[in-house]
């Protein structure tokens, strides 16, 4: 299941990230989440990927982040998550 992402990606957009996220965790184990053209992300965001890859790997399934801009990259480096998930550019 592809879950794409656009713009910020924060406290603001945190109810509709989580209900996207919980759809595409209730279609798929697997869930690719398309990080290309995010512009902003905040540590709601990493919460809410990390809650999403718990509960998906629980069930034996995966989480793949996608061309995370450079960015969004930095902030998975400083907050030490760029090996909890599998980052395809």
């Amino acid at each position: 299941m592809l879950v794409e992402l656009s713009g910020d990606v924060d406290i603001a957009m945190k109810d509709e990230l989580r209900t996207r996220l919980e759809q595409a965790a209730e279609q798929s184990s697997e869930v690719d989440i398309d990080l290309s053209q995010v512009d902003y992300a905040d540590s709601t965001a990493l919460g809410l990927f990390i809650a999403l890859r718990n509960a998906l790997k629980a069930r034996g399934g995966r989480v793949r982040l996608l061309s995370p801009t450079s960015r969004v990259r930095k902030l998975l480096n400083y907050a030490g998550l760029e090996k909890a998930f599998e980052i395809v550019d």
